[in-house]
């Protein structure tokens, strides 16, 4: 009976100590559930060894409070009596009945797997180009030009009932009502540049573009003086592109198209004027009003001292692309017209700029070139001054259609 006893008290010990480590409302270990290894497992092995009789059945039966009732006919002396109810120990490593497993969120079937379709976003709304729509293939508008009330030429494409049909700079059809209508020229003088496009400027802050403009417009009305009739392709600080200005000569079939400019960049010393003039490649005419409007340009400008530079290129040539067509848009542009480039003198060089910052400079070189156009309509000379064509396709990428904005008709 004795040992009985012993027994019932080693049991009701190991689960009080258990009852100190056990959560008794969810059946799991509290907060100190990682200590149990080494607090719990000790005190239980110490108090079997301590208390177990010899005839007493096995440890194993014994720590299983599953199979030993509680007896509730002894009432221990040293020990609070046990509860009438008592929570099993957990038998395995499930977990308990009353906390919900956690359904995993990843799908397992191949369907479920299948990545959602993405969904396509709406289209954008259309904008319209910003860009001019494609000129006008080029061609000889044989119905004069339209001198718009703010002075750019303008090209008829169809006279209307009131009015015409006219191209503006940018290659776009306009009708026109107010204006004056010219069917034909003498010679269409072009300031090379304007607007954006300003050109060679030079360390005196002289800007081509309005240099340019001021030497065409002597050398119109030098050539009106003499009875022809001349038509400007611009007379104010617009830009045109190349086309614009090609079209406006094959519209009035002039007998010559002057593009007047000035050169920057060379750095050559000279002891003459380092001028420069381009002819249309394979045009006997044009070639021959090059030669003469270089003689007139260097006898004229030389009267004016100063420090010349030039380039290999002094002189009159044709300027060819890799395939043998002219490189310059005036010319290549204008296949019906004698057409002229003039470089007269470099802006970029500092005692040249300086002289062409004065009127009676740069009436003397409009002077000369109205000298070399009577001279080609009046005599057979042949000019001088011809170097050997060549070909350099390097082109500067401006005056085309690009962003093209029409000025004020």
């Amino acid at each position: 009976m004795r040992n009985y006893v012993a027994v019932t008290c080693s049991v009701l010990l190991a689960a009080a100590l258990l009852a100190l480590v056990i959560d008794p409302e969810n059946g799991i270990f509290n907060e100190y559930s990682d200590h149990v290894d080494r607090e719990l497992d000790e005190p239980l092995r110490v108090l079997a060894m301590v208390s177990a009789p010899t005839t007493a059945a096995p440890t194993t039966t014994i720590a299983a409070p599953t199979t030993v009732a509680p007896t509730t006919s002894v009432t221990p002396t040293t020990w609070p009596p046990p509860p009438t109810t008592w929570p099993p120990l957990p038998t395995t490593t499930s977990p308990p009945a009353t906390i919900a497993p956690v359904t995993s969120a990843v799908p397992t079937t191949k369907a479920a797997l299948k990545p959602k379709a993405k969904k396509k976003p709406k289209p954008e709304a259309q904008t319209e180009p910003t860009v001019a729509p494609t000129p006008p293939a080029d061609k000889n508008l044989d119905g004069g030009v339209v001198i718009s009330p703010t002075g750019i030429a303008l090209p008829v494409i169809e006279k209307l009932a009131e009015g015409w049909k006219v191209e503006t700079p940018c290659g776009l059809a306009y009708t026109i009502v107010d204006g004056t209508h010219i069917g034909s020229a003498d010679f269409v003088i072009d300031a090379g540049h304007g607007g954006s496009e300003s050109g060679s400027v030079g360390p005196n802050g002289l800007v081509e573009k309005e240099l340019n403009l001021d030497v065409a417009n002597r050398v119109a009305s030098g050539l009106e003086a003499l009875g022809y009739t001349v038509v400007r392709t611009r007379t104010s600080d617009v830009r045109l592109p190349l086309k614009a200005r090609a079209h406006i000569a094959n519209a009035l079939s002039p007998h010559a198209f002057l593009s007047v400019h000035h050169n920057g960049g060379a750095t050559q010393r000279s002891s003459v004027p380092g001028t420069e003039v381009f002819y249309d490649y394979g045009a006997p005419e044009s070639k021959r009003l090059s030669g003469l409007i270089y003689e007139e340009m260097i006898a004229s400008l030389s009267a004016f001292p100063t420090s010349w530079v030039r380039s290999v290129r002094a002189g009159v040539q044709a300027r060819l692309n890799q395939d043998g067509s002219d490189l310059y848009g005036i010319h290549r542009y204008t296949p019906d017209v004698p057409s002229v480039i003039t470089e007269a003198l470099w802006i970029s060089n500092s005692g040249e700029a300086d002289i062409l910052a004065r009127q009676d400079v740069r009436q003397a070189e409009a002077d000369a070139m109205v000298r070399a156009v009577t001279r080609w309509r009046t005599t057979s000379d042949a000019g001088s001054g011809f170097n050997e064509d060549f070909v350099d396709g390097t082109a500067t990428g401006t005056g085309g259609y690009g962003e093209c904005a029409d000025p004020l008709l």
